[in-house]
């Protein structure tokens, strides 16, 4: 079926998009336009029709055709047709972006005149081309000693004024290739070259060193000369102390010969004119005597202009520049901590003109120097002036209080001048200010406050409904915590049997006026007081008058404040909020409520009920919509042969509940799906062959097109097929063909047998390496099977012949132990140890062996019940109830059961004693165990407010 958007015209037929691409391809490959109309006429003319003459220059080479200027493509080797301008090779069509001359008088694409004529087109022998020994070395020239060839300056690599070739400069016993700065000489008169680790076995080091000696050249009158070793110095290796000039490698420690080359080394002169270590300069000449190599005192300015520091004069290679003011690098640190100030942006100016950090700036003191620092100097008048200095109060440090000004340096307090703020002051009436400590000492009688001092209460007049019920004082607001029974002090609210202190939010109401903490009620009275009611409550019992705003929609009895739920849909009872259908309840979800003529409902049952109305022609209100459908559509019949009879119904059909189709003219009513009665519109019906109406998709499980059923066994052998030739895939023996092709060394593979021998990973082309007996294997195991050992790591040299198999499960039960033996496994009659053993009451198992003796689901998580049961075997709770039936009392590791009751306080379901921690009363004589108090019949957890008893006594 196809719509106005989804449909093409191509000659006068219509397609859809996938069938109008086809036929447009179709008609384009045989020289029509989009229309099927012939574009040329030549198209249908052969271009050898005309023949040109030999000498003639529009002839093509092709085709010796005549060669006319709309259809030619002209090139060096001649003029072509369009239809003949193509590769001599593969045949491409082409254009003059892609055409090439070829030297034989032919035209080629670029990708075939590369290959042909490139430069890499020349063919050689590959045993010639890398043959290092094919040119002999001419004269005296002695040629590469490992090849006899003669060796060029592109590739030679010299050793001990022996030349290799680049190819040949490898290590005389492992073989490895070398590089001019990783080969190692011989030793001696030994002219090979080895490795750097072939060398070390053969000799114990790592590579032949020879000494240079400083003092070979010695220094002539007017030279560099070295203090250490007088041997002459020249500009790369020389090193200036203050006193004299030295060799990088004499560069040391006159004492130690710690190398000072570092730009880290401290570098100090001693008395003799030699440099030391700072360490050897202290223990040689005593700490007084040391003088530091940088130091930046030593030279003084002499213009005043030097460091502001240290009074040196500053060089420009360590000038710091801040504020016109010039400072050596290593003085240029925070005034206060000495930290080294590298980064510019982070320095700041005090007012003392000094460089500081930025953690030490805030710190210091921000007063203009002409002040000193003292606040007071500025005198300001009475109600300006700070109390403690005098001084005149300007706003950026001003403290305020009720009635007076501070500094901030001076807002401390008065007893103790402990600094305050807003958050820590406190201020009596005449303004001053104080610290908490020193307010109370002052203020507070005896220096102690009163406030909730259980010595001193107020007594409380007879009857007072204020009086604490337990000290019979007067409570007061501030102190009062209420409870069912009447108030408490804060003080007095502790636990009726433990004395625990309790709080507002702690504390339970007991009979007699008492309260308890929670552990103390629960032990004394469960762990919930016991509801009066057997059953739900009869809100109805208490009715409302007829306009009583606090009825209730559902039940129409009377609301209470308490009790009272608001809706849109008006007042409810909150048990009384649920689903008129299902009666599921609605007050957790009151948005998923529904109102159907005057009914709550919830979504689902408002969804099913406005379905069913739609379905009888009813509207969502449950109203007919039409009048025609209390009638029936066959009331009118219509002759046989009138073109207005409903197929359905043989009745006669109006227009105005017509619905017209290729098989007829239905009724509104009538029009729906043939196979699944599905009511249609023109959106949704299809004509079918047999002339009915279907929906769409019953239409195409009826007439679309079917999948073919193919034997999903036979699809994936790859052996059916064999070869003809022999070279089949080597797994399975059948024919490769292109499409599932994996190519290996000298062989291909299905895509399917393309597998690791190893490890069964599946491979392709670019991941798989062979080896000589034609197996394939990963990448991984390929190493580890035929890498060296430097390759596989550490704990896998046994590794290497394919025995990469990992070790088998140990069986617990291999260690048999003898009959009676209390540490023997119940399944596997094996010796369990400590490390294994998993307890039972009546024996022991493996934590292998500890499962379902029925469905094997292993027992050994604590979210797991064990059963054990008469046979002595355990199971799962669900294969428990299976094999045994309700009835029975399995015996789980928590079995209350076992301990029998010897009072009359027992259990009503298993008769065991009751404990008080796991005791849930019914009634007077009737007791439960928690894990015992669960539905007779359905074995559903019970609630104490949500139970009925039955006539024996059983909830």
């Amino acid at each position: 079926m196809l719509d106005t958007t989804s449909a093409f015209k191509l000659k006068a037929k219509m397609y859809c998009k996938t069938c109008f691409s086809h036929a447009k391809d179709r008609a384009r490959d045989a020289g029509d336009d989009e229309d099927g109309v012939l574009i040329v006429a030549k198209a249908m003319v052969e271009t050898a029709t005309i023949k040109a003459d030999e000498d003639d220059p529009d002839r093509c080479p092709r085709c010796w055709g005549k060669v006319f200027e709309a259809e030619k493509m002209k090139m060096k080797s001649g003029s072509y047709h369009k239809n003949c301008f193509r590769c001599g090779e593969c045949r491409i069509y082409l254009d003059y972006s892609l055409a090439s001359d070829g030297p034989t008088g032919d035209v080629f694409c670029k990708n075939c005149y590369g290959k042909n004529f490139g430069p890499l087109s020349r063919n050689m022998e590959s045993a010639t081309a890398i043959d290092t020994a094919v040119i002999k070395p001419s004269g005296d020239n002695k040629g590469c000693p490992r090849c006899g060839g003669a060796v060029f300056k592109a590739e030679e690599i010299i050793s001990k004024g022996v030349l290799y070739h680049k190819k040949c400069a490898n290590c005389i016993i492992c073989q490895k290739i070398l590089e001019a700065s990783s080969l190692c000489a011989g030793h001696g008169t030994d002219m090979d070259i080895y490795c750097s680790g072939c060398y070390a076995k053969k000799y114990g080091d790592r590579r032949p060193t020879t000494p240079i000696h400083t003092n070979t050249i010695k220094a002539m009158p007017g030279d560099d000369c070295c203090i250490r070793c007088d041997g002459k110095i020249f500009e790369a290796e020389r090193y200036r102390s203050k006193t004299a000039l030295y060799h990088k490698k004499c560069f040391n420690c006159k004492e130690c010969s710690k190398s000072l080359e570092s730009t880290l080394a401290d570098i100090t002169t001693g008395p003799d004119c030699e440099i030391y270590c700072k360490k050897c300069n202290r223990e040689k000449f005593g700490a007084n005597r040391t003088t530091a190599y940088a130091d930046p005192k030593t030279i003084i300015a002499i213009d005043g202009e030097g460091c502001p520091r240290c009074n040196g004069k500053v060089f420009t290679a360590e000038q710091v520049v801040e504020k016109g003011r010039n400072f050596h690098i290593s003085c240029f640190t925070c005034k206060s901590c000495t930290k080294p100030l590298n980064d510019k942006l982070q320095v700041h100016i005090g007012f003392d003109e000094e460089v500081y950090c930025k953690n030490c700036y805030p710190k210091i003191q921000h007063t203009p120097t002409g002040l000193g620092g003292d606040p007071g100097k500025i005198k300001g008048e009475e109600n300006e002036s700070c109390p403690r200095c005098e001084g005149k109060v300007f706003e950026n440090e001003k403290m305020r209080t009720k009635k007076r000004l501070f500094h901030k340096q001076c807002f401390n307090c008065r007893q103790c001048s402990h600094p305050l703020n807003y958050n820590t002051m406190n201020c009596d009436k005449d303004g001053e200010i104080f610290c908490k400590t020193c307010y109370l000492n002052i203020y507070f009688t005896s220096g102690k406050n009163f406030y909730m001092d259980s010595s001193r209460k107020t007594p409380a007049r007879e009857g007072d409904p204020e009086a604490c019920l337990k000290c019979k004082s007067k409570v007061f607001q501030a102190e009062k915590v209420m409870s069912k029974s009447g108030p408490y002090h804060m003080s007095c609210l502790s636990c009726n049997s433990c004395n625990r202190l309790l709080d507002s939010s702690s504390f339970f109401d007991g009979p007699g006026k008492t309260v308890y903490c929670k552990n103390c009620y629960a032990t004394t009275h469960g762990h919930r007081s016991r509801s009066k009611s057997r059953g739900p409550i009869d809100y109805s019992q208490f009715q409302a008058e007829e306009n009583d705003p606090d009825q209730c929609k559902g039940c129409q009895g009377k609301i209470f404040g308490a009790e009272k739920f608001s809706t849109c849909f008006g007042s409810f009872h909150l048990p009384c909020f649920k689903c008129n259908k299902c009666n599921s309840s609605l007050h957790l979800s009151p948005d998923s409520a529904c109102n159907r003529n005057g009914k709550i409902m919830c979504k689902q049952c408002f969804s099913k009920e406005r379905s069913q109305s739609r379905k009888a022609g009813n509207d969502e209100e449950g109203y007919l919509i039409y009048a025609k459908s209390v009638a029936d559509s066959h009331a009118i019949p219509a002759q046989e042969g009138d073109p207005d009879r409903c197929p359905r119904c043989t009745g006669k059909v109006f227009d105005a509940e017509r619905m017209s189709m290729k098989s007829g003219q239905y009724h509104k009513k009538c029009f729906s799906c043939f196979e699944c009665k599905r009511p249609l519109d023109y959106t949704l019906a299809t004509d079918s062959p047999h002339n009915e109406v279907y929906c769409r998709s019953c239409y195409t499980k009826c007439f679309g097109p079917q999948t073919l059923i193919l034997d999903d066994d036979m699809r994936h052998k790859t052996d059916i097929i064999k070869p003809t030739d022999g070279s089949g895939c080597p797994r399975c023996g059948g024919a490769v063909f292109e499409a599932e092709r994996v190519i290996a060394k000298g062989t291909s593979y299905h895509k399917k047998c393309a597998r690791c021998f190893t490890c069964n990973c599946m491979l392709n082309s670019l991941t798989l390496c062979d080896v000589q007996d034609g197996s394939i294997y990963c990448n991984g195991c390929y190493g580890r099977k035929f890498g060296g050992a430097s390759y596989r790591g550490a704990q896998t040299q046994n590794w290497v012949d394919g025995s990469n198999v990992k070790p088998d499960w140990v069986n617990p039960g291999t260690i048999k132990c003898e009959p009676g033996d209390p540490d023997g496994c119940k399944k596997c009659q094996g010796k369990v140890y400590d490390l294994e053993r998993v307890a039972c009451k009546k024996s022991v198992w493996h934590k292998a062996c500890f499962n379902c003796n029925s469905c094997r689901t292993s027992l050994n998580s604590t979210l797991v019940m064990a059963y054990e049961a008469p046979d002595d075997q355990v199971y799962c709770k669900s294969c428990y109830r299976d094999r045994f039936g309700e009835g029975s009392t399995p015996l789980t590791y928590t079995d209350v059961t076992q301990i029998k009751q010897v009072t009359e306080d027992g259990c009503v379901r298993c008769s065991g004693v009751v404990f008080e921690a796991e005791k849930v009363k019914v009634s007077d004589r009737q007791w439960f165990h928690k894990s015992c108090f669960s539905c007779k019949q359905c074995k559903g957890n019970l609630d104490i407010l949500k139970l009925s008893i039955g006539p024996e006594g059983e909830v």
